[in-house]
């Protein structure tokens, strides 16, 4: 009886690349179903937060009664906006680093070069998206180590990305929007080696 992809043996080599952008594809959906997952309670938040302030209240007792419902409101709609600023930039780290790995793994090196990346996927099946890649990665420094080289070429790419600073300082903070991050996600997806074909 023949496989069920195929009447010949599939070569190891061709198994051994199926699995691994099947790995990255299971990879790829638990990291995209996360992120969606961490957004979409504070995004309900964000988009009713009258009725997230009066459930909140219905969970709190002994609050201060010199609080308004409108200053409540007011706070509760804030700090679901920063937690979802939190939520884009942990994912932008964690992508860019299941990107990284994905790419080791599959090129066989042991440290991560941008141009040398795009080189191996566009010789081995790829279609990367160079230049979204790039900023995916820049884009992961600064949320790690703030300002610094990173975020001032970030800053030439994506003016975007980044909003003035409410300190007096006057730098710039990274400031990344729901659609970034899903356009990131969609570059790293397509960039990806397809699976090998096999005669059916």
């Amino acid at each position: 009886m023949g496989s069920v992809y195929c009447e010949e043996e599939v070569s190891a080599e061709t198994q051994a690349a199926i699995y691994r952008f099947l790995r990255f594809e299971v990879g790829f959906i638990e990291l995209i179903s996360a992120y969606r997952r961490a957004m979409r309670s504070h995004r309900d938040t964000v988009e009713d937060p009258h009725s997230a302030t009066l459930a909140l209240l219905a969970r709190l007792d002994d609050l201060d009664s010199t609080l308004s419902v409108d200053d409540l409101t007011a706070y509760v709609e804030a700090e679901a906006d920063a937690a979802m600023a939190v939520v884009r930039q942990a994912f932008l780290v964690s992508l860019f680093h299941f990107w990284e790995r994905q790419v080791l793994t599959w090129s066989g090196r042991e440290r991560y070069d941008h141009a040398a990346a795009m080189s191996w996927l566009g010789s081995n099946g790829g279609a990367p998206d160079a230049q979204l890649l790039r900023r995916l990665e820049l884009a992961c420094h600064v949320a790690k180590h703030g300002p610094g080289s990173s975020s001032q070429k970030l800053l030439a790419l994506e003016p975007d990305h980044f909003r003035a600073s409410d300190d007096a300082d006057g730098e710039c903070v990274l400031e990344i929007t729901d659609d970034q991050v899903e356009s990131y996600f969609h570059a790293v997806f397509k960039s990806a080696p397809r699976t090998p074909q096999i005669d059916r």
